[in-house]
């Protein structure tokens, strides 16, 4: 350094024209840090600007259930095509808790296993039998399951072409000519106890006040004095057997029984 010092001329060193480009020099790094270090916070932000984003959408999901459930999205086809939940199954929980306070029926509770399903010893399949005492009027299930347009064995018609395949033990509910349940239609259609049951009995329904035309007929093994004999559908009954059901039938085949006397 004080050899290169020695060969700048003497005019020059008094001028003060280095210690003029060093401080320059000083100024213009040490501002460039200082303006480097302003930037710092700035991009700061904008990463805890992307981590709230990130979880305010993660707060979202937590707090909405509807948008995301389990690992699917529930759409608006989804919720119609699951029929007699009401907009969804908490909507139809409350509807029941409402009916509960405003009527004096019993209702059975869903910790309450009064029923369970077993095999049937006559014939191959399930049915449905009483644990223990049941009175009449005592709620028993609520159709509820998928949505079909054409009928199955296995389903419940709730419209002309539409269906409704039962979840849960409603759907090993057997049929007989003299049954010790029926349907309520309205808000829901429930089934009810219409006598006391009593502990190993099984519950049974008439599958004809439900069905106009079976999607598989079979041949009732009732063996009560009143038996249809082969199950059809309400259209193939006798105008007999048709007025004896004709108090209990559902809104759907009372519907079809008006169309089918208007066009005679």
């Amino acid at each position: 350094m004080a050899a290169t010092l020695a060969k700048v001329p003497a005019c020059v060193l008094r001028s003060g024209f280095l210690t003029s480009l060093k401080n320059n020099y000083w100024s213009r790094w040490t501002g460039t840090r200082a303006q480097n270090m302003a930037t710092l916070p700035f991009l700061c932000s904008m990463f805890r600007g992307k981590a709230s984003t990130s979880q305010r959408l993660v707060d979202r999901l937590v707090r909405d259930p509807t948008v995301v459930q389990g690992n699917w999205k529930i759409d608006a086809r989804q919720q119609s095509n699951y029929a007699f939940r009401g907009a969804t199954h908490n909507a139809l929980e409350e509807q029941k808790h409402d009916n509960e306070e405003e009527t004096t029926q019993e209702t059975l509770r869903p910790d309450e296993d009064i029923v369970s399903v077993v095999p049937r010893a006559d014939i191959s399949g399930k049915c449905v039998v009483a644990n223990t005492n049941i009175k009449a009027g005592t709620h028993l299930f609520t159709l509820y399951g998928d949505k079909l347009r054409q009928p199955t064995p296995y389903t419940i018609q709730v419209a002309s072409h539409s269906h409704i395949h039962p979840e849960g033990k409603l759907i090993f509910v057997n049929h007989s000519c003299s049954p010790n349940t029926q349907f309520q239609y309205s808000p829901s259609w429930d089934l009810y106890a219409v006598r006391d049951i009593l502990p190993g009995e099984e519950l049974t329904f008439d599958y004809t006040t439900t069905e106009w035309q079976m999607a598989q007929p079979f041949q009732c093994n009732c063996c009560n004095t009143k038996c249809i004999h082969k199950v059809q559908g309400f259209y193939f009954l006798n105008p007999e057997q048709k007025a004896e059901r004709e108090a209990v039938i559902s809104p759907v085949i009372r519907e079809q029984l008006e169309e089918q006397t208007s066009t005679e």
